[in-house]
């Protein structure tokens, strides 16, 4: 049986286990003229890509591709019996470009192609054997055809590369699709005549056949049956290439595309090849890598013949990965987090310390407010609040998700239910045997009866107004003369919008009186998800009957199997977690015990707050209001869309309001956010889509939003042509400092909602610094403002607005900034840096 797994990707059991290392010391150095070098803040190297193989002499190996902030730098050959380890250097500049595809070879040569080079690494002879420059820029996807030759096919403009590694011939086509966007193909397949077949998307799927003879490119989908997101193709054993277009399926052959129903008995060709996620474990003679941590240096391999495992350390040598924002923390310290691996720093100024932990995502843009530090990360725009104050607890996701009954998946295309359900009640409590016998038991949390009949909205009969809206389901009458909810099990299901009363800790029992009529979509019908707010904490009903649980509980699922039910009756059903096991009751049989303690709901620190996908997926900006009790986050949306939207978040409330491009500015995102007074906001724009999306919007804008409607009352393209607001700051008499293209300063009155002062930064400094939430001003308590540019610190006139050069810096200055006790704090690629202010400024 192939049970669902949560697609959580930061939660679970890595999280909940997750390293808290101790502080080490930073020994900072003088660098003269008052910067400092506090070092690296996350001292370690991400992986992008990892096969378990032979060398050789047949020894089991270990390649890891290693990545941090130079790119991927060099391959790590781990010799699993011997305990040894052997970097090799990439033969060509990484230019901060890393694997985002990889194979490995049935002649055991590992593959990739990045920074616009195609590269073979043999690990017989533990060397890369082959590399060469081609159009630019990385592989999204890879394959091997039935000659033997490796196949690449590459961001952003579907470039297409073939190696022979029997002539060691190279052959790049070029480009052989065009779109006017980005383009991701993360997969490819070869039919057994060698026609070469790629999906590809965002903003538009699309399947491209492609020949090599006449290297001639044509596409599969209709325009009018294009969808967004990616396109699927896989190669079966029979020869041919089978794709997938939404709920369209088609087989290829020969460079013809037939539409099909969907194949019922695919076996597609074992090819070892992924993503930068890549991991395969099972090495030749059997054994499999269970674990492989870069982040510990150490590896597990697990013996299935012998039922033992092993754990061999390894080393190898990094720069640390990239810092992505820093701001003061209320601790007195310098806060942020790093990406490729996504981990949490802070560094102490007064003990020259660091401490470095996992942290859920990426931390794109971090601000303090108060005594508590927020986050706004990647992916799906999630919003993060951190009490420094208290002890640090891994974060688990949960809160703000609705549950869902009759569904059990976040997608919409999976697991919904088909059939009948009478009612469904949640209880804070394991029920008793003798409870669980009643047709109604006593205080329940949320209890949905189901007996209206004809409304659209569910009345929640526990009183503490859990009210349903019931979005497709018809109202039918049963056999008995009861009322029940009939589900088609296709897009039917019923939301309850998520409470406090919800989020049970110690304890939980689910009840319900459902009868399904399978098949369910795509195999499980969703009886209720997102319990306790948790992304697919959910119970499952099969199309065989099996009952089947995956709720989080300490921030992780397991598989709980039930007792089966009755299909085309009616079922009295239960799931039930004591805090010491979790088990099913089905019509009044209890099923299997699995041990499990912890609790349902978990108070991490940083708590997950929300998320905002696909309207805000990559964080740009997170400003705290002067207010106390708003946090506003923008950024671009998800991958293939355009137009990103703003977050308002009430700390008081603990709600939120999010507003979409449709409501603020049409196919534009927010790049950069200031307050202003009387309640209101200034913002910047940027005409970027999303990550593969289509760019529509022709020029950036600033905008001024009153906070208490969450309306724009005023915008305008000030600039005419610029493309992004870079960065916002308050200056002096109420006006508004900013950037625009990281190459112009610009002074706005808010009042006259006119510029009143511009000039060219980039011919006399260069660009302003950069990364994803940049900070590229920084104020001091006594409203000085000073602005980094990748060469140095520069400091405003609050009269004439010149901005003058006040400090060129050592190192290029990357992301922003913040000050703490009269220094000036950034990142330049993994390091952490300081410069201190003149003591008559200070």
């Amino acid at each position: 049986m192939n049970t669902p797994v949560s697609p959580v990707a930061f939660a679970g059991a890595v999280l909940a286990a997750a390293l808290t290392s101790a502080a080490a010391r930073s020994a900072s150095k003088d660098l003269g003229d008052g910067f400092r070098d506090h070092g690296v803040a996350t001292p370690v190297s991400n992986h992008r890509g990892i096969v378990a193989t032979q060398d050789g002499q047949g020894r089991d190996v270990v390649l890891i591709w290693l990545y941090d902030r130079r790119g991927a730098y060099a391959l790590l050959t781990v010799d699993v019996d011997a305990g040894t380890s052997r970097q090799t250097a990439t033969p060509f500049p990484p230019r901060g470009d890393c694997p985002y595809a990889s194979l490995l070879s049935s002649r055991n040569r590992f593959y990739t192609h990045f920074a616009g080079c195609f590269a073979e690494f043999d690990p017989a002879k533990g060397a890369f054997t082959f590399w060469k420059q081609t159009k630019p820029q990385m592989a999204m996807g890879m394959t091997e055809d039935d000659a033997g030759r490796i196949w690449a096919v590459t961001y952003p403009n579907s470039g297409v590369v073939c190696f022979d590694p029997e002539t060691r011939e190279l052959r790049d086509y070029g480009y052989v699709h065009k779109e006017n966007w980005r383009q991701y193909q993360r997969y490819v397949a070869a039919d057994d005549t060698g026609w070469i077949y790629f999906g590809l998307g965002n903003t538009a799927s699309q399947i491209v056949a492609f020949d090599p003879k006449s290297a001639a490119a044509k596409t599969v989908v209709p325009e009018k049956e294009r969808t967004k997101g990616t396109a699927w193709v896989g190669r079966d054993l029979n020869g041919k290439v089978y794709g997938r277009n939404g709920k369209t399926w088609y087989e290829l052959y020969r460079g013809v595309a037939r539409t099909i129903p969907k194949p019922e008995n695919m076996r597609l060709k074992p090819i070892i090849t992924g993503s930068q996620g890549l991991v395969h474990r099972r090495f030749p003679d059997g054994r499999r890598l269970k674990v492989c941590d870069t982040v510990e240096r150490y590896l597990i391999v697990e013996d299935p013949k012998t039922e033992s495992s092993r754990r061999v350390t390894f080393d190898y040598t990094s720069e640390g990965a990239h810092i992505m924002g820093i701001a003061a923390a209320s601790d007195g310290t310098l806060c942020g987090g790093t990406a490729f691996p996504m981990r949490f720093f802070s560094y102490n100024p007064k003990t020259d310390e660091w401490i470095n932990r996992a942290a859920y995502g990426q931390w794109n843009t971090v601000a303090r407010q108060g005594d508590r530090f927020f986050v706004g990360g990647y992916g799906g725009g999630f919003l993060l609040e951190w009490a420094p104050a208290k002890p640090w607890v891994p974060t688990v996701p949960a809160g703000d998700r609705p549950e869902t009954i009759g569904w059990g998946y976040t997608s919409p295309d999976y697991y919904h239910f088909s059939g009948m359900i009478g009612a469904v009640r949640i209880y804070d409590r394991a029920l008793a045997p003798e409870e669980l016998a009643k047709p109604s038991p006593d205080g329940a949390v949320a209890s949905w009866l189901f007996d209206e009949g004809e409304k659209t909205v569910a009345a929640d009969a526990s009183g503490n107004g859990n009210h349903a809206a019931i979005r497709g389901p018809e109202w039918v009458r049963d056999r008995t003369g009861g009322v029940a909810l009939k589900f088609d099990g296709k897009n039917d299901y019923v939301e309850v919008p998520d409470s406090p009363s919800l989020h049970v800790r110690d304890a939980l029992t689910v009840v319900a009186r459902v009868y399904p009529v399978p098949p369910h979509q795509h195999g499980y019908g969703g009886l209720i998800n997102n319990l306790a707010g948790h992304a697919n904490s959910r119970l499952l009903i099969l199309n065989n009957g099996d009952s089947l649980a995956q709720v989080f509980i300490s921030g992780a699922t397991r598989n709980v199997v039930g007792p089966r039910l009755r299909n085309n009756a009616w079922n009295q059903v239960a799931y039930v977690y004591d805090g010491t096991h979790e088990y099913w009751v089905v019509n009044g049989v209890q099923g299997k015990k699995y041990p499990r303690t912890g609790p349902v709901t978990v108070d991490s620190n940083p708590a997950f707050l929300t998320d905002c996908h696909p309207d805000i997926n990559r964080p740009h900006d997170l400003l705290a209001c002067p207010d106390g009790r708003t946090v506003v986050l923008a950024g671009t949306p998800g991958y293939g869309y355009t137009g990103g939207g703003l977050l308002f978040w009430d700390r008081k409330t603990r709600t939120r309001v999010l507003r979409t491009h449709s409501e603020l500015l049409p196919d534009q995102a927010t790049l950069s956010l200031a307050p202003l007074p009387g309640g209101k906001i200034i913002g910047g724009s940027t005409t970027s889509p999303g990550t593969g999306g289509e760019k529509k919007a022709k020029q950036a804008e600033l905008y001024i939003l009153d906070l208490e409607s969450k309306t724009i009352e005023w915008h305008a393209p000030i600039f005419p042509g610029a493309q992004g607001y870079t960065d916002l700051c308050p200056g002096p008499r109420g006006l508004i400092y900013g950037v625009v293209d990281r190459k112009r300063f610009f002074v706005f009155d808010p009042d006259t909602r006119s510029i009143v002062h511009e000039s060219d930064t980039n011919g006399r400094f260069g660009l302003t610094n950069s990364q994803q939430g940049p900070r590229v001003f920084v104020r001091t308590p006594h409203g000085d403002v000073y602005m980094l540019f990748v060469k140095g610190i520069a400091r405003i006139d609050p009269e004439s607005f010149d901005v003058r050069m006040a400090a060129q810096s050592p190192v290029p200055i990357g992301p922003g900034g913040d000050y703490l006790d009269g220094r000036i704090y950034f990142g330049s690629g993994s390091r952490l840096y300081s410069w201190e202010l003149p003591a008559d400024v200070q």
